[in-house]
């Protein structure tokens, strides 16, 4: 695209060594048609190495200003990474139409949205929106589920006999396979079973132990653990949100 005689130099890089090492004036060299922006002016650098070694090399006018659509955002590009002799400065952003590569949905990858991925967080133009705002946010939620349940799975190994993380670990699996990364049920409802036994104060427990039994498809033997549950948690403050999930589980449509 332009022409690049010092290879292995970012933009960003060339131009902060022009503004000090440079031994000749910039110069207009050319135009470059561009669909979207027209025609932009290329200019010439040349600079000098610790050695004495002369470049040269073309960059696109950080100074051009093309005609804006209305509902385009304004881009800088000297805050920009990108390597000028594979891509085009982005000197304004339009909104873009996508189709979600995971939940095949179209979404709109906006001009604001890009000027902070390119401009604010200085992405490679190579990257791309591929997902949906919600299936992003999907996917970062299961990153963090998949790290937290290593981590628990870790404590757990290094102390197999506290009863606590034994209910954190059959918890921690149950929210994973509800993130869809998977986890072993059948040692949750185990867990949650011996964590009980071996604390009768961790009620919460029958909760985990129904949430893993109705994971598996398990209902009938899910819905005599949240029973047992809410049985003992009735009076209990602290886990009046998981007695309104069991409720629910039981009892979908009540008053039906």
């Amino acid at each position: 695209m332009l022409k690049k005689e010092h290879k292995n130099k970012s933009i960003k890089h060339v131009q902060g060594n022009r503004g000090k090492a440079c031994k000749k004036k910039t110069l207009r060299t050319k135009m470059h048609q561009d669909p979207l922006y027209g025609e932009i002016p290329i200019l010439e650098y040349r600079y000098s190495d610790s050695s004495g070694k002369e470049y040269k090399g073309e960059y696109y006018d950080p100074n051009f200003t093309p005609k804006i659509p209305y509902s385009a955002v304004k881009g800088d590009i000297t805050k920009q990474l990108y390597c000028p002799g594979y891509h085009i400065p982005k000197y304004y952003y339009v909104d873009e139409e996508r189709s979600c590569v995971q939940c095949g949905h179209t979404f709109v990858f906006s001009g604001k949205e890009q000027k902070f991925w390119y401009e604010t967080l200085q992405f490679n133009f190579n990257s791309r929106a591929i997902r949906c705002i919600n299936c992003r946010k999907k996917k970062r939620s299961q990153k963090a589920m998949g790290k937290q349940l290593a981590i628990t799975h870790d404590a757990y190994k290094n102390n197999t006999d506290d009863p606590l993380l034994m209910l954190e670990l059959a918890k921690t699996i149950c929210q994973a396979v509800e993130f869809e990364i998977g986890g072993d049920l059948e040692f949750a409802v185990a867990l949650a079973r011996k964590a009980f036994r071996n604390s009768a104060n961790l009620i919460e427990s029958l909760f985990w132990e129904g949430m893993a039994l109705r994971l598996m498809g398990r209902q009938s033997k899910s819905e005599l653990s949240f029973n047992k549950f809410l049985l003992l948690a009735e009076d209990c403050r602290r886990l009046c949100h998981l007695c309104t999930k069991a409720k629910q589980f039981i009892d979908p449509y009540p008053g039906v």
